[in-house]
């Protein structure tokens, strides 16, 4: 038995030969579809959707960090970040927006109450570059002074454009109750926003965003083994351990009796409601009129009742 143990032992040692996912689950979406759980590394999960429609795949990570778990008075942060994020990593400037466009990809990002998503879409060939990416922006992310001045004119001009809105207005009003913050807004105060320096963003990102357990959803035209190898290459040699974070809880006593009822219609009970599948629509898009365009059209193939969104609503108790 001793031989049989060193033999693992050094099985283990050598690059390559031991994985570090593990399958924890399952479940059944529809006749056709189904989704399978791993947890890749103690601080990323992926769930796998194989679905053969159309010759493409999303690609989504959530960090399990949003606007209503930042402090009182310091939010806009995460909001902040996402854009630089997903517009620059370690990349140039309009380096890695050009790489997306040139390999048919698409990308986009945005930071809710509980958690922060960055998506990328691409041919279903593309799937290295899209964990290339991700990796790149998780580990990389470059935060300087142009970045950040730059950012801040855009996020400026965003928020103005959304105070004006008076349906804004009253879910951040709605939202504050519910968190019991005084001028609930996830993208952060004027003044707070412009005060934003490269080096506090940088600690944020570093220590509390990159401290967040992920949740990597896949679905699409891929290969599960492969994707498993490949996210595994990407992470799973990362072993940081979990730092855990008192969550705000909504205080639904604001919502009176009938409202509570119905509280997951404004988000507040967590968990997959339906699992229906909408098939997807290949027209209406941007590059519409090209194999790559119609086989990348994801906005309403995804937008439906079963989306990566979903799947982390469902599983975001367990992470």
């Amino acid at each position: 038995m001793k031989h049989y143990a060193h033999i693992i032992i050094l099985a283990c040692l050598l690059p390559c030969t031991c994985t570090a996912y593990e399958l924890i689950g399952t479940a059944t979406l529809s006749e056709t579809l189904v989704a399978q759980h791993y947890t890749i590394n103690p601080k990323l999960d992926a769930v796998i959707v194989v679905d053969r429609t159309i010759p493409s795949f999303e690609y989504q990570t959530f960090y399990c960090a949003g606007s209503a778990d930042e402090a009182e008075g310091e939010q806009g942060r995460l909001h902040f970040l996402e854009h630089i994020m997903i517009d620059r990593g370690s990349y140039e400037p309009g380096e890695l927006n050009q790489i997306i466009a040139e390999n048919s990809g698409q990308s986009g990002a945005a930071t809710s109450y509980h958690f922060t998503r960055f998506t990328l879409r691409f041919p279903k060939d593309k799937f290295d570059l899209a964990v290339e990416i991700d990796r790149n922006i998780y580990y990389d992310t470059i935060i300087d002074e142009e970045v950040v001045e730059k950012e801040k004119k855009i996020v400026l001009t965003e928020r103005s454009q959304r105070l004006v809105q008076p349906e804004r207005r009253s879910t951040n009003y709605f939202f504050g109750l519910i968190y019991k913050k005084k001028n609930f807004d996830g993208l952060g105060a004027e003044t707070f926003i412009r005060q934003l320096e490269p080096v506090g963003l940088k600690d944020y990102y570093e220590n509390f965003l990159r401290e967040q357990k992920r949740l990597i959803v896949i679905i699409g035209d891929v290969d599960i083994d492969h994707v498993l190898t490949k996210l595994d290459a990407a992470y799973g040699n990362d072993i940081t351990p979990v730092k855990l974070y008192a969550r705000p809880s909504p205080n639904r006593d604001v919502l009176g009796k009938r409202l509570i009822k119905q509280s997951q219609l404004y988000h507040i009970q967590k968990g997959l409601v339906h699992t229906q599948f909408r098939q997807p629509r290949l027209c209406g898009s941007a590059h519409c009129g090209t194999s790559a365009g119609k086989a990348l059209k994801f906005s309403e193939y995804f937008s439906g009742q079963f989306s990566a969104r979903k799947i982390f609503q469902r599983i975001s108790r367990q992470l």
